[in-house]
């Protein structure tokens, strides 16, 4: 498994250059909408670079490291989008169906026009975004959830038989900041 740590500078400089792409689009977006968790600091940090607000809803589509066969919608919006142009956002575009999934949903909730955009995207995804960063194989980990992530793939790890010694010298090769790694010994 190979893993892409994303520093808040790294995310800044992708988000403020998918701003600027998404200015030069001829269909200007009313709304961000954010699929959570990973697309709400996504969303966020886009909504101040382009002034926009931000709406949001949950699909579940990850428990730990795998993917649900059975994604759904886990929290919906509070309300309707009739008529609007949606940026639909989220951190990563894996396999796509998150974002097959929260179109048909949209439309359904009277949103004229849809752009998606994503930090990442995989080559494998069957809905690469509109707008994105990076193409990447690797695993990403965000600064927003660092934790979480070395804690699931720490899990995996022991799991596949590596010892505690190897798994914190993997995530040091990593550039996991040792401050996180610290974490690891809490419960």
């Amino acid at each position: 498994m190979q893993f892409l740590v994303h520093s808040w500078s790294d995310l800044i400089v992708h988000l403020m250059a998918m701003a600027a792409e998404i200015r030069k689009r001829p269909e200007q977006p009313d709304v961000i909408v954010a699929i959570a968790r990973g697309g709400l600091t996504v969303a966020h940090i886009l909504s101040d670079l382009l002034s926009l607000p931000v709406a949001s809803f949950t699909v579940s589509s990850y428990s730990g490291l795998k993917r649900n066969t059975d994604q759904h919608m886990a929290f919906e919006l509070g309300g309707r989008l009739d008529g609007k142009h949606v940026l639909l956002v989220d951190d990563v575009s894996d396999s796509g169906h998150t974002f097959v999934l929260a179109i048909r949903y949209l439309r359904k909730n009277g949103a004229d026009n849809i752009t998606t955009a994503a930090v990442f995207t995989k080559p494998e995804s069957k809905h690469p975004p509109d707008v994105f960063a990076q193409q990447t194989d690797a695993w990403v980990i965000f600064p927003f959830d660092i934790l979480e992530n070395i804690r699931e793939i720490r899990e995996k790890l022991r799991a596949d038989g590596m010892s505690e010694d190897d798994i914190i010298q993997k995530f040091i090769l990593h550039h996991i900041p040792a401050n996180y790694l610290l974490l690891l010994s809490e419960p």
